[in-house]
């Protein structure tokens, strides 16, 4: 019981962490429009909600934790929060951001926990990268969405650019997240065992 508790303490920390960076750092960046549903921005937040639930349960170690957090959190975002594509357009992107950006973290836990890279600023560069890709996949599912900017040759690349610089400072704000919180839990637990 002790081992789940702690478990849960350490999710929270992260959740709190990565997540009150991402919301920060979105008002302070964009003020009150990123916080708009109809407005690109807040697919910044939404897409740094999505990575934070997604790092949190994948740090739990249980692929239930995961799938539960993410379809919890494709159901909220499809139900409460209004997207401009419309309902099947709504379904194919929500679904495609969190299945990328799932993958995007796993694979970022996956490098960060085989110690390939040891670094912190190279860890942020992973995740700035694998972000950024995750967004580039996502680009892909714009014409399943139903976005117009398909129609139009010269604005595809235009978008698909726009679209990767948000992935990569999305995941450039959560990596720091990601670290700062693992660095808290690391201090809190060197602390309770200095004391006991």
């Amino acid at each position: 019981m002790a081992a789940g508790s702690e478990m849960l303490k350490a999710a929270f920390v992260r959740i709190l962490v990565v997540g009150g960076i991402v919301i920060v750092t979105s008002y302070v960046t964009f003020g009150s429009i990123a916080f708009e549903p109809l407005s690109l921005w807040f697919e910044f937040v939404v897409n740094g909600v999505t990575i934070t639930l997604a790092y949190a349960a994948l740090m739990s170690g249980r692929v239930w934790n995961v799938v539960v957090a993410e379809m919890l959190w494709c159901a909220f975002t499809l139900l409460v929060v209004p997207l401009p594509y419309g309902h099947r357009g709504n379904f194919v992107m929500v679904t495609s951001n969190v299945i990328a950006l799932t993958l995007a973290v796993y694979l970022y836990i996956l490098v960060v926990n085989r110690h390939i890279v040891n670094v912190p600023i190279l860890r942020l560069i992973v995740a700035v990268l694998l972000v950024g890709l995750a967004h580039a996949v996502v680009v892909i599912f714009l014409p399943l969405a139903g976005v117009e900017v398909w129609l139009h040759p010269g604005r595809v690349l235009e978008w698909s650019i726009l679209y990767v610089k948000n992935g990569m400072a999305i995941g450039i704000i959560c990596a720091i997240g990601m670290e700062l919180s693992e660095y808290l839990i690391n201090l809190i637990v060197a602390h309770r065992e200095r004391v006991c």
